[in-house]
């Protein structure tokens, strides 16, 4: 019995050991210090086979065969993949480790470039399996294999998330153990809803980045003058450490809070969040920042009446050219991960700024801002996310006060003051990417203070509640000097691009936008004749050898690709993704058609950059 104990415990030593590389801390952790009786048992045969029992409340339940449960786990996966048409090439997730059959299996059938991700929201089951199932046996070459287990299924969906935005495509498959999910039902739905709506709020982003990102590229270039004469956030890094920031929203609580922001006002760093910029205004407050991500025409209403003077920007490139130029003097850049091309290439000129988070709403932008000035304490006021009875969503005098929202629209989510609220279904996605990043962001820093200061609205995670009548009571350290002044020098401090180093480098990327258009145009061709006939067919060898050569020279044309991805990003969606077509067709078809779009994409570019050039130019003079 000694000489068993001492095996086990060797196995799971082993297995922690490569747990540690295949997971994160908090998985690791969560193993590790799982003492909380398994509620998985196992037992072993006579010739010291495992077999994996789940017991709960209602029975319990052997999850697998005990005669052969390899081919029960091939079995039981081969249906599956067949009816849910998965790629193992892409991401493959389980719920449910339980005896490992069924992840040896699906290991079995990734392919290279695929990833294996184990979850388990039992961390006390999970360890217990690790004394009799070896994890190097989950090693294949060019698969990645990542576990994530916690008792909380919501960490396991950060973790999930954060590997799905890592993967080119959103092809991605979700594999659930029946008998784990029969077994423990209240542990596993709950992991699979989170994972779900992980997965919707990636897939939204990712289509809205594909639907809109030639008019975002279209407006980042136009943009480029004015983002190249102004500072980047990095001048602001830590400008107001210590000190406390108060993100106002739009929400209908931002009614009650106004008179007591407004008394708190000379001791905190305001950022207006979106249309929250009028109801301050109104209530005589002057935000020290407007936080702006939308791209929309309509978002230049909230800024009628604005002494840019007294209240900076806070913008990345791709807002309305309108917008930039209204602040043009008074505003700070950020970028984001939304167009990785353009940031390369203004990289190259030492011209990208700080990335802040955006995605969902404009509240974690902003929060995100305020923990890069250095603001200890972030105060949250109108930050709602929640209907009031009559289906208001906004405070009174922002741009959408009147909205109002239909049941079909709406869902109950957990509240503050009362057990559930209604919510737009937006919303409630929201809720969660905010759950998500204020987690996060309390990971790295336990003292950082979030309150949320309301009257009502939704339950935000990671914040002490609070009603606004409290603010005045709280300990406050007011910057040392006048918020405007100290900005302002910051302003004018700021170093930016060497004129004549991006006149330089504008020129070399016309040159080579140029270059593309026409090593494009004649891989176009080459595809056209290697296929237009079974004549043509006999040179296809030469022909193949050139289209080679000019697929090296449109990668060596790297700054002109950096620009032109962004006007690409439906197309590389549709080549992604299966014609019906044999092999041949398709290949032959996605190739035609990405060098037509490449050589279209290029000559857009190019005439888009020789204005901002030209607008650079004349400008920069001035400064």
């Amino acid at each position: 019995m000694d000489q068993e104990l001492t095996e086990k415990e060797k196995l799971l030593e082993k297995n922690m050991a490569f747990l540690r590389e295949h997971s994160s801390d908090i998985t690791f952790n969560a193993v590790s210090t799982a003492n909380a009786p398994a509620l998985l048992t196992v037992e072993l045969s006579e010739n010291a086979q495992p077999f994996f029992i789940y017991s709960s409340e209602k029975a319990k339940i052997l999850l697998h065969s005990r005669k052969a449960p390899e081919e029960e786990a091939r079995r039981q996966i081969s249906k599956w993949a067949e009816g849910e048409n998965v790629n193992f090439g892409g991401m493959i997730t389980v719920a449910g480790f339980a005896g490992m059959y069924h992840v040896a299996e699906l290991l079995s059938m990734m392919k290279a470039g695929g990833l294996l991700f184990i979850t388990d929201p039992d961390p006390a089951s999970f360890r217990k399996a690790l004394e009799y199932c070896d994890l190097y046996k989950l090693e294949k070459q060019g698969v990645e294999v990542i576990f994530s287990v916690s008792g909380e299924a919501w960490r396991i969906s950060v973790e999930y998330r954060s590997a799905l935005r890592n993967r080119k495509t959103l092809d991605n498959a979700f594999f659930q153990h029946l008998s784990l999910f029969r077994a423990a039902s209240s542990l596993y739905v709950p992991l699979k809803n989170e994972i779900d709506r992980e997965r919707n709020i990636e897939t939204m982003n990712r289509g809205a980045i594909a639907n809109h990102s030639d008019e975002w590229e279209q407006f980042a270039l136009m943009n480029l003058p004015y983002i190249l004469l102004n500072p980047h956030i990095n001048c602001l890094k830590n400008s107001f450490s210590g000190k406390t920031a108060i993100v106002a929203a739009p929400g209908p609580s931002l009614n009650s809070s106004l008179p007591y922001i407004r008394e708190i006002a000379d001791k905190c760093v305001i950022f207006a969040v979106g249309t929250a910029l009028k109801p301050l205004l109104k209530a005589g407050i002057t935000p020290d920042f407007a936080i702006v991500v939308d791209c929309l025409a309509s978002s230049m209403k909230q800024f009628e009446g604005l002494n840019p003077e007294k209240t900076f920007l806070i913008g990345h490139y791709m807002l309305l050219p309108e917008l930039i130029q209204l602040f043009n003097g008074s505003m700070f850049v950020f970028s984001c991960n939304t167009m990785p091309g353009l940031n390369s290439w203004l990289e190259k000129i030492n011209a990208l700024p700080e990335r802040f988070t955006v995605g969902g709403t404009v509240s974690i932008t902003a929060i995100d801002a305020a923990l890069y000035l250095g603001c200890s304490r972030i105060i949250l006021a109108g930050l709602d996310l929640a209907l009031l009875d009559d289906g208001t969503s906004y405070a009174d005098g922002s741009a959408y006060e009147t909205k109002r929202y239909k049941e079909m629209k709406t869902v109950m989510v957990e509240g503050n003051y009362r057990k559930e609220v209604l919510t737009e279904k937006r919303f409630s996605m929201y809720i969660k990417m905010l759950n998500t990043f204020l987690y996060l962001e309390k990971e790295k820093n336990k003292d950082m203070e979030f309150i949320n200061a309301t009257d009502g609205g939704a339950r935000i995670n990671h914040t002490q509640l609070m009603r606004p009548s409290e603010l005045q009571g709280l300990h406050y350290v007011s910057p040392d000097t006048d918020k405007t002044t100290a900005i302002r020098k910051l302003y004018h401090n700021a170093e930016l691009p060497e004129r004549e180093k991006v006149l330089a480098f504008f020129r070399k990327s016309l040159q080579e936008l140029d270059d593309l258009a026409e090593t494009a145009g004649a891989a176009e061709e080459a595809c056209n004749v290697m296929f237009k006939d079974e004549e043509s067919l006999k040179y296809s060898g030469m022909l193949g050898e050139e289209l080679s050569r000019l697929d090296m020279k449109i990668k060596e044309e790297n700054n002109a690709y950096l620009l032109v991805k962004g006007a690409l990003q439906l197309l590389l969606i549709d080549i992604y993704s299966g014609t019906g077509l044999s092999e041949k067709e398709e290949t032959v078809k996605k190739n035609k058609k990405f060098y037509g779009h490449l050589k279209g994409a290029a000559e857009w570019v190019k005439g888009l950059l020789e204005n901002t050039l030209n607008v650079y130019n004349i400008i920069s003079r001035k400064k």
